[in-house]
């Protein structure tokens, strides 16, 4: 049996909660330090459920002013299929290539609908990605949420809702695409996109996306022929 990742864990605890009544639509929910400190659990198990949540509808992140939870939709029933799909090593490749396509497009909107509030995430998400690796780790957590603040930063539900029915599969293809590289290299490539969406620079970030995503596909090809 596949044993279930603690952020997991905590959004079933948090389901049966929604569930239960004893959080309702609109009610604001604790800070992540309180979400932690009361669940015995790290901070970052506590963002990467919040994050997840969010991304099928059960809660709201309001840029400076807290995460609110929200009625439960079918997108929530969904994901526990999502969740449940060990992609194989082909259809990984091919998230790869929706990837290029919809995150390509979405951070055009980034650009041209960004916030100060999404920029200033963007630069912590930018220094936290740069202090995983001074510390020796891969950065896989601030990447993906980079990734997370410009889908926010679109502005578009409808495209959300996309990404939130890919999400589990788009994490499971950055985890397929851990090869040994450069991590100063990473770190270039995504400040040179968030220089692109402070600039409002469309193209640009788009042709940004599209060449971070097609070298992660490489490195997965690489990663599967190794196997």
């Amino acid at each position: 049996m596949k044993k279930k990742k603690v952020y997991e864990d905590i959004v079933e605890r948090f389901s049966k909660k929604i569930e239960n009544g004893d959080w309702k639509n609109g009610d604001k929910l604790p800070t992540e330090r309180e979400l932690a400190e009361i669940l015995g659990v790290s901070r970052t198990s506590i963002r990467e459920a919040l994050r997840a949540m969010e991304l099928i509808g059960m809660v709201e992140s309001r840029v400076g002013d807290g995460t609110y939870v929200k009625a439960l939709s079918l997108d929530t029933a969904f994901n526990s299929v999502v969740g449940a799909f060990n992609a194989d090593s082909d259809f990984v490749l091919e998230m790869y290539e929706v990837r290029i396509l919809l995150e390509s497009y979405t951070i055009t909107l980034a650009a041209k609908r960004r916030t100060e509030e999404h920029l200033e995430l963007l630069r912590k998400t930018l220094k936290d990605m740069e202090e995983d690796i001074r510390q020796g780790n891969k950065a896989l957590e601030s990447d993906n949420q980079f990734h997370f603040i410009i889908a926010q930063a679109a502005g578009n539900r409808a495209l959300l809702s996309i990404l939130t029915l890919c999400t589990e599969l788009f994490n499971s293809s950055i985890k397929m695409a851990n090869l040994p590289v450069n991590p100063q290299d990473i770190v270039e490539e995504h400040q040179k996109m968030y220089e692109a969406i402070r600039n409002q620079d469309s193209a640009l970030a788009a042709r940004l996306m599209k060449s971070h995503l097609r070298r992660a596909y490489k490195r997965a090809v690489m990663l599967m022929k190794m196997k």
